[in-house]
């Protein structure tokens, strides 16, 4: 993070090796704000964790998934705040799961479903999510350098 940074939350994009195709999952939400999309495993921070904490305890909470292999890409989600506090961010990872990992969702969620990069693009509901994902696909699964963007959620 940068200097006058505080992390709110994370968001973290779950990948599987199908046969020759990797897929991601989405998480449908149960209520709220969101009811009835599809988005990522994502949590805010509790006191005084750190992002990689945070995205572990998420994961492990929504899926009771364990991850292998995690990465935390250099691009954030920049979030409103109040004037005066510190800038909020919500930090995008990517974890790996083994093929056959099962997933067991948590009461915020309603269904799971792992599918292919290019759908889960199409049901993100926001534009900071789909150019997340698309940021995990070029960094993990294409193997490019960061684009190093940042994100403005929109009020």
């Amino acid at each position: 993070m940068k200097p006058g940074e505080r992390s709110v939350g994370v968001a973290i994009f779950v990948l599987r090796t199908s046969g020759s195709r990797d897929d991601v999952l989405l998480l449908q939400r149960a209520g709220g704000g969101f009811e009835g999309t599809w988005c990522p495993v994502a949590g805010k921070a509790e006191d005084a964790e750190v992002p990689e904490e945070t995205a572990r305890r998420e994961l492990q909470e929504e899926t009771s998934l364990v991850a292998g292999e995690w990465l935390r890409l250099p691009s954030r989600i920049v979030v409103p705040t109040k004037p005066g506090s510190p800038t909020g961010v919500i930090s995008i990872f990517a974890a790996r799961v083994d093929a056959n990992a099962s997933v067991t969702i948590d009461y915020e969620h309603r269904d799971f479903r792992w599918m292919a990069i290019d759908e889960a693009l199409t049901l993100l509901p926001l534009e900071d999510q789909r150019e997340a994902l698309r940021e995990v696909e070029r960094v993990v699964l294409q193997g490019k350098p960061p684009l190093e963007l940042e994100f403005q959620v929109q009020p």
